[in-house]
Formats: structure tokens, C-alpha cells, sequence
């Protein structure tokens, strides 16, 4: 035996003996938890790497949509101002259109006014031949 240790009592080894059920059920239950806590450390990086890559997919579409409106509203604005020069150049034909069919409305008044004259006199002397 050795100095300054005592040897155990027998009832004390009982004691000891009996602890070590608890121990081993306290050890079984720590391993069980961590394959638990393992498990679900595992199944949460999975779905995390999964949400990752959707998220960098959806990253992707939202620079291409992103781009796209850019395009197509450049190309509205484009149409837009193309739209309004040919509204000035339809306005600017209509006003032309009816300066030219106001002159041709003078001119065609006038040739009316001038076949009258021409008629007119024609009548006045048949018609001073006819009462003589």
C-alpha cells in the first residue's frame, strides 16, 4: 500500500460500483445528443448550401431583369421621342394641308367668280335681245 492513500472501504466500493450505471447511462445520453446535434448540424448545412445557390440564382435573374428593363426602357424613351417628333411633323403636314386647301378653295372661288362674269354678260344680252 502506498503512502497517504487509503485503501476504499468495501462500502465505499459498492458505491462506486453502483455510480457507474448512472455514469454510463449520462455517457450514452451525452452520445446520443451529439449524433443528434451532428444530424442536425448536417441537415442544416445541406439546406443551407441549397438556399445559397437559389439565392445566387435569383441574384443572376435580377441583374438579367435588371438589364433588360434598362434595355427596354431606353428603347421606350427612344420611342417615345420618336413619337413626338412625328406628332410635330403631322401637326405641321395638317397645318401645310389646310394652308394649300384654303388657297385652293381662293382659287377655286375665284374661276367661279370669273365663269360668272364670263356667263353673266352673255345673259344680260340675250336676255335684252329677247325682250326687244
Amino acid at each position: 500500500m502506498k503512502k497517504g492513500y487509503a485503501e476504499p472501504s468495501s462500502t465505499m466500493r459498492s458505491r462506486m460500483a453502483g455510480s457507474r450505471g448512472p455514469q454510463r447511462f449520462m455517457l450514452l445520453a451525452l452520445v446520443l445528443a451529439l449524433a443528434v446535434v451532428g444530424l442536425n448540424y448536417w441537415r442544416l448545412m445541406t439546406v443551407n448550401a441549397d438556399l445559397t445557390e437559389r439565392v445566387r440564382r435569383l441574384d443572376e435573374l435580377l441583374v438579367a431583369a435588371n438589364t433588360k428593363w434598362t434595355t427596354l426602357e431606353g428603347e421606350r424613351q427612344a420611342t417615345s421621342d420618336e413619337l413626338l417628333k412625328a406628332k410635330a411633323q403631322l401637326q405641321k403636314l395638317q397645318v401645310d394641308l389646310e394652308e394649300k386647301v384654303s388657297k385652293l378653295q381662293e382659287q377655286a372661288d375665284k374661276l367661279a367668280d370669273m365663269e360668272d362674269d364670263k356667263s353673266d354678260p352673255a345673259e344680260g344680252s340675250r336676255g335684252e335681245q329677247g325682250e326687244a
